[in-house]
């Protein structure tokens, strides 16, 4: 599903920004056929961390979350995963 879209960790790249991975990465990953790697240590982490945290987030604000949401552009280019979401709200 990632190679139809470019999502929000292909922008900083995109724009010259990632440390880690350039425009021409992100061109390669869409076009070639190459397997993903896997998370790495802090994306492990966080992933782990997500539930208690917006089981924290929900508690302090009062705010009822929507979990994991895959949302994509109007002119379709764009997605993204997104972690939750808040009902009714728009950023």
């Amino acid at each position: 599903q990632r190679k139809n879209y470019i999502g929000s960790s292909d922008a900083a790249a995109i724009v010259g920004v990632d440390p880690w991975k350039t425009s021409a990465d992100v061109y390669f990953s869409k076009v070639q056929d190459i397997q993903e790697s896997k998370p790495g240590e802090a994306a492990e982490i966080g992933i782990l961390c997500e539930d208690a945290i917006l089981k924290w987030f929900c508690k302090e604000t009062r705010f009822k979350i929507i979990r994991n949401q895959f949302r994509v552009h109007d002119k379709g280019f764009m997605a993204a995963h997104l972690d939750a979401i808040i009902p009714g709200e728009t950023a």
